[in-house]
C-alpha cells in the first residue's frame, strides 16, 4: 500500500522544466534542439536541481553528480567512458525498436500468437500483442525510434556531464538523431506519442502512475513552459563533424558493417556507416 501511494503521488507531482533564460525570452539555438530530444526523459531526473534544461547538463554540484552517476550504473550499468559509448552506439544502431519490430512482424497474420503466448505464460508479450492486435495507441505501425533516441540523448547530457565524454563529443553524437527522428516525425507531438508507445511497450503496462507522468511530462513539454514549445520542429541543425564517430573508433567500439551486415542493418546503422567509412577513408 505504501509504495502505491508513494508512486501515486509522484505521478502527482507538478512538472516543472528549468530555464537558465526565462522562457519569454528565449531564442531558440541550433544545439539546443538536441538538447530538447532528451525532455521526456530528463524532466524529473533534473527536477531536484535548478540547472538549465538549454545548458546541456543535468548536474552542477557534486551530490547531483554522485546520484546521476549512481542512477547511470543501477539503470545502464555504464560507469565509465568505455560503457557509455558502447550504450549508445547500440541504442542509435539497434535498440529496442529492433526487437519490437521482430515481434509484430511475427504477429502479422498469425492465427496461433495469443494462443501461443497464453500457453507460455508469457503475459508481458501477451499484453504486447493485444496492444498490436487491438492497434492501441498505434501498436501496429508505430515508429519506435523515439523510444531508443529519447534515451540516447539523455545518456548523451548525462556522460558529458559526469565527464564520461566531452561536451564536443556531446554535441556530435546528439546532431546523429536529427536527420532519423525529421525522417521518422513530423512535430514534437508525433516524437513525444511515438515515446510513450514505446515506453508502454518496455514496461509492458499503460494507465499506471509513471504511464500518467509520461502523459504530463509530454504536456508540458510541448507548452509554453516547456523546451518543445519553444523550438521549431525544421530548426536548422548542423550536421555531425566526425568527433562522435571518432570516439567510437579510437575506443573499439564500432567499426565498419559488413556485407552482410548491411543487409539487416537499419537506417540510422547505415547512417552511422557512412560516416565512419568517410571518416576512416580520411585517416
Amino acid at each position: 500500500m505504501g509504495n502505491c501511494l508513494a508512486r501515486a503521488a509522484f505521478a502527482a507531482m507538478p512538472v516543472k522544466f528549468h530555464w537558465a533564460t526565462p522562457p519569454a525570452a528565449y531564442v531558440p539555438q541550433p544545439q539546443h534542439w538536441t538538447y530538447a530530444v532528451a525532455a521526456p526523459y530528463s524532466a524529473d531526473r533534473t527536477r531536484l536541481t535548478d540547472i538549465g534544461w538549454e545548458t546541456g547538463l543535468y548536474a552542477e554540484s557534486p551530490a547531483d553528480a554522485a546520484s546521476l552517476a549512481e542512477g547511470l550504473d543501477e539503470s545502464w550499468g555504464i560507469t565509465d567512458r568505455v560503457s557509455l559509448l558502447a550504450q549508445l552506439h547500440s541504442l542509435l544502431t539497434d535498440g529496442h525498436r529492433s526487437e519490437y519490430n521482430a515481434w509484430r512482424e511475427h504477429w502479422h497474420g498469425s492465427l496461433t500468437a495469443e494462443a501461443d503466448l497464453r500457453e507460455e505464460g508469457d503475459e508481458d508479450n501477451l499484453q504486447r500483442y493485444l496492444w498490436f492486435k487491438d492497434d492501441a495507441f498505434g501498436s501496429r505501425t508505430i515508429n519506435f525510434l523515439a523510444w531508443d533516441l529519447v534515451r540516447f540523448a539523455f545518456l548523451a547530457i548525462s556522460g558529458a556531464t559526469l565527464g564520461y565524454i566531452t561536451m564536443e563529443e556531446r554535441d556530435d553524437a546528439l546532431r546523429h538523431l536529427v536527420a532519423p527522428l525529421r525522417r521518422a516525425y513530423g512535430t514534437w507531438h508525433d516524437v513525444g506519442a511515438a515515446w510513450l508507445a514505446g515506453r508502454r511497450w518496455w514496461s509492458a503496462s499503460i494507465g499506471d502512475p509513471h504511464d500518467k507522468r509520461q502523459a504530463a511530462i509530454l504536456e508540458v513539454a510541448e507548452g509554453p513552459e516547456g523546451p518543445w514549445g519553444h523550438l521549431p520542429w525544421t530548426l536548422p541543425v548542423p550536421a555531425p563533424q566526425g568527433v562522435f564517430v571518432r570516439a567510437l573508433l579510437e575506443e573499439g567500439i564500432a567499426e565498419p558493417l559488413s556485407p552482410h551486415d548491411v543487409d539487416s542493418a537499419t537506417q540510422e546503422a547505415l547512417e552511422l556507416d557512412h560516416y565512419i567509412k568517410g571518416f576512416s577513408e580520411k585517416q
